[in-house]
């Protein structure tokens, strides 16, 4: 009978030690499984969505040329610490010009190519950019005039690093007047 006694408690010693080595080695990689998806979703939570807007992004100074081949844009911006530090971390994003029905229907071209924005450094918050589109036809002197008025719509738009928009500033040949007085 004695053997019996300590032959049940051995084997319940037995499968209690085996149910808690099972658990330890089952809940190892699970931690480690967890912890590879938290860093990835720090990766991804990055996002520039919604962070393109005043006072995070402010667009100094806009010059915009026209020529018969070519429609230039040259933009000087700059950036809160907030988005200096977001964008350090980010690394790639994108400035798109879309072009104004009246030019899209002429030239066949609806956006510019996407020019990388630059990657901050050194602590600088100000930034230029140009954006140019060439093309092989000559605009006519009429289409020139209408792409300088005001009823001709401009958009900036800014992409991630997978070129999906983030944000789109509106009319942005006439952006720095309306942030003239602010300071």
């Amino acid at each position: 009978m004695r053997k019996d006694v300590f032959l049940i408690i051995g084997l319940i010693f037995l499968v209690a030690c085996n149910q808690s080595v099972d658990q330890e080695v089952s809940n190892q990689p699970q931690k480690v499984v967890k912890k590879q998806n938290e860093e990835t979703t720090n990766e991804e939570n990055i996002s520039l969505e919604k962070q393109f807007i005043p006072p995070n992004f402010t667009i100094n100074q806009l010059a915009m040329d026209v020529q018969e081949n070519e429609l230039a844009f040259q933009f000087d911006f700059t950036l809160s610490q907030h988005l200096y530090d977001l964008l350090h971390q980010y690394e790639d994003y994108y400035f798109v010009i879309e072009y104004p029905k009246a030019f899209h229907e002429y030239t066949g071209i609806y956006l510019s190519e996407p020019i990388k924005g630059p990657i901050p450094t050194n602590e600088n918050l100000s930034y230029q950019v140009s954006i140019r589109t060439t093309w092989n036809m000559k605009l006519p002197a009429s289409l020139m005039d209408h792409l300088t008025r005001e009823d001709a719509s401009y958009n900036l738009l800014i992409l991630d690093r997978e070129y999906m928009p983030v944000h789109a500033v509106k009319d942005v040949q006439w952006y720095h007047y309306g942030n003239k007085n602010k300071g």
